[in-house]
This record gives C-alpha cells, structure tokens and sequence, in this order.
C-alpha cells in the first residue's frame, strides 16, 4: 500500500506529510492514518499535533483514530502520554462532539490502557472533574 504523505529514507529517516494526514482525518479516511500512526513515532507525533487543530472535525477524528489505536492493541501507556494533557484539554472543547469524543477516549484508556500511576491519576482526576461539574450543572437546574 502506498501512503502517499509518506516518504521512508530508510527504517529511521521517515518524512510524514502533515497536511496529507490532516487531509485524510477531514475527509474521514482514516485507515492510512491509523497505519502510519501505529507503525511510525513520527506519524503518532503528528496525530497528536492535530488535536490542536482549529477544526473541530480534525480533532474529533483525530480523537477517533486515537481510540482505534487503543482498541486494537496498536499503542502503548508509553506512547499514549504524549496525548493525554491534549485529550483532556479537548474534553472541555467548545464543540460538543469533540469534548464527548475526548470523554470517550478517557473511559476508554482507563478500561484498556496500562498507565503509569502518574497518568492514571490524571486521567482519573480529569474525568472525577468532569462528573462533578456535570453534577453541579444538573443541580442548578433543577432549584
């Protein structure tokens, strides 16, 4: 299979085309990504690059291939710390989609993930958080 935003100088010169990953993530392709994400540092690096992005279909699909990552073995807790501050800052984004996404992400780490105890208590607190202020939303609408 050809990546065409891809280019291998040998096993450790890689050249990852950020904008061809960008691409892909807005047009909702993601197995080239997912691929290139779980096989090469580098493209997991610009994966998590893009969760910055100014567009909320980028992060949230970035999120998506994140959680395919997860699901099917292909990173590691090592790996995964790169993106946990990101995926937690995301979990208050402004688009819902996103900040539902980054949520879902975070349950699925802690099921699926081996964290060390200083990210595990990150997540875990990101998440006790989040129960709280949603809990608190509720409260005052129901007074």
């Amino acid at each position: 299979m050809i990546f065409p935003f891809l280019l291998v100088f040998s096993r450790t010169d890689v050249v990852i085309d950020r904008d061809g990953i960008r691409k892909d993530l807005k047009g909702w392709n993601f197995q080239d990504v997912i691929k290139i994400a779980s096989q090469y540092e580098k493209g997991f690096r610009v994966l998590v690059e893009l969760l910055d992005d100014y567009d909320s279909t980028v992060r949230k699909n970035a999120l998506y291939v994140i959680q395919d990552l997860i699901k099917e073995n292909l990173i590691d807790g090592k790996r995964l710390k790169l993106a946990l501050e990101k995926i937690i800052k995301l979990a208050d984004d402004p688009d819902e989609s996103v900040s539902l996404r980054a949520i879902e992400t975070l349950n699925l780490i802690l099921e699926k993930v081996e964290l060390d105890p200083e990210s595990y208590e990150m997540v875990t607190n990101a998440l006790m958080k989040i129960v709280k202020s949603g809990k608190a939303r509720f409260e005052r609408i129901r007074s």
